[in-house]
């Protein structure tokens, strides 16, 4: 009995505080992000870019990740841009290159990069498309819902 009621004590705390956790993501604005995107009726978007063209489609969303299949066309340029979550990208077709942090690295597939939470970076293709897979943790609150 002792055990079953320190357990139940034990979800109540863990449960009110997930609950805190996400009702401080949802809160959380990214502006510039809101500006780089047009949201689509069937739930995707399309990046605003200086240069080509981008689309992404959610995968998966909950508050405590989102998960994003994105493609950029060739000479896309996505400006330098900061959010607050961390963001990790998989390239699986083509090739593009990540700025950030005063460094330059070229992503083919199968290339993986963590960028830090606030951290500015940007990212451009050259002659190729290129599809990946961003994900952010926490959720980005203005990435896309999966579909259904």
């Amino acid at each position: 009995m002792v055990d079953e009621k320190r357990e139940t004590e034990i979800n109540t705390r863990y449960n009110e505080a997930k609950s805190k956790l996400e009702a401080s993501f949802k809160k959380v604005q990214d502006l510039t992000y809101v500006d780089m995107i047009e949201q689509q009726p069937n739930g995707s978007q399309n990046f605003k870019l200086n240069s080509g063209g981008g689309h992404t489609a959610g995968l998966m969303k909950t508050p405590l990740i989102a998960v994003a299949k994105t493609k950029f066309e060739k000479y896309s340029v996505m400006e330098s841009h900061p959010h607050a979550e961390k963001e990790i990208i998989i390239v699986y077709s083509g090739s593009m290159t990540i700025c950030s942090n005063n460094t330059k690295t070229k992503m083919n597939v199968g290339g993986v990069i963590e960028i830090d939470p606030q951290m500015e970076h940007a990212a451009f293709t050259e002659n190729e498309e290129c599809e990946f897979i961003a994900i952010t943790i926490p959720a980005n609150i203005n990435f896309p819902e999966e579909k259904r």
